[in-house]
């Protein structure tokens, strides 16, 4: 299952607001989690309570800030444990010429009733 890819523009407003999140100055433009919140990702919109579980991330080249990327997110495996489900996600990001810049693998855990 995928995203509809989304045309995402890395701005020094997205990297404010990030760097005052976590009262931190000046971080690099390399954190491509922030584009989840950019994305619907349609399976997760009726999901119970969600537990960030992983993160892992591959750069092939640093991200820029003011570029445009296309940004789609893969629901790689799903495993249910008891009352939970783990969801394996892969957000992957081509810059312009279509060449793969960072992928972000990421669990989440989704709690409540068993499906």
């Amino acid at each position: 299952m995928k995203t509809e890819p989304v045309q995402i523009t890395l701005t020094q407003e997205m990297m404010d607001s990030l760097n005052a999140a976590l009262g931190t100055e000046g971080l690099p433009p390399t954190l491509p989690f922030l584009f989840w919140k950019l994305i619907e990702v349609p399976w997760l919109q009726h999901a119970g309570p969600i537990i960030h579980g992983e993160q892992s991330f591959i750069y092939r080249q640093p991200l820029q800030l003011n570029q445009t990327y296309t940004v789609v997110i893969s629901l790689t495996a799903s495993r249910e444990k008891g009352n939970r489900r783990f969801l394996y996600h892969e957000l992957e990001v081509r810059d312009t010429d279509g060449c793969v810049a960072a992928i972000c693998s990421s669990t989440f855990i989704v709690q409540g009733e068993k499906s």
